[in-house]
C-alpha cells in the first residue's frame, strides 16, 4: 500500500484461521478453514512478511517504558521530512 516502511521483525508466517472441531469420543481436532492472502493473492501461510527496517526486540524490552521499534519507526517516519 506504500504507507510507509515497515518496522520490526518479520512475522512467524504462520496465519490460518482454524475452528475446534469435536470428535464422537469428545476429543477435539483443530481444522483450517480460512486461507489468508496478500492483496495480489498469494498466501500468507509460510511467507513471513518481511520488514524494510529490520530492529530486533531485546529480551525483557517489553517489562519496561523502552519501545526500539517504536523509536525506530519514528525516526524513519521523521528523516522522511515533509512526507514524502
Amino acid at each position: 500500500m506504500k504507507l510507509g516502511p515497515v518496522v520490526g521483525e518479520p512475522t512467524a508466517g504462520w496465519i490460518i484461521y482454524t475452528w475446534n472441531t469435536q470428535l464422537l469420543d469428545g476429543t477435539v481436532l483443530r481444522l483450517p478453514r480460512v486461507r489468508i492472502t496478500d492483496r495480489t493473492g498469494a498466501p500468507l501461510e509460510m511467507h513471513p512478511r518481511p520488514v524494510d527496517i529490520a530492529v530486533d526486540r531485546p529480551l525483557g524490552e517489553s517489562y519496561g517504558s523502552d519501545d526500539i521499534q517504536l523509536e525506530r519507526a519514528v525516526e524513519a517516519l521523521l528523516s522522511r521530512g515533509n512526507g514524502s
